[in-house]
């Protein structure tokens, strides 16, 4: 698979569980606690985090056309 394309898909990905629109149809589910906060704001901490994580995984290596310093 095309690295761009994994790259899009992983942000997709991270993205959607990231935003709790879908924790309406979970029900009771929604309401229960992890340390102290409902579980959709944990669920979306968590993704935040993995979204950040991925972005400096990306960013490890210079783009394509970037020059090295010298």
């Amino acid at each position: 698979m095309n690295r761009n394309l994994t790259i899009l898909l992983t942000y997709t990905a991270l993205f959607s569980v990231a935003v709790p629109w879908y924790w309406q149809w979970l029900g009771s589910l929604s309401e229960k606690l992890v340390v102290g906060v409902p579980l959709w704001v944990a669920v979306s901490i968590l993704s935040a985090l993995g979204i950040a994580l991925h972005t400096a995984w990306v960013l490890r290596e210079p783009w394509p056309g970037e020059e090295e310093p010298s």
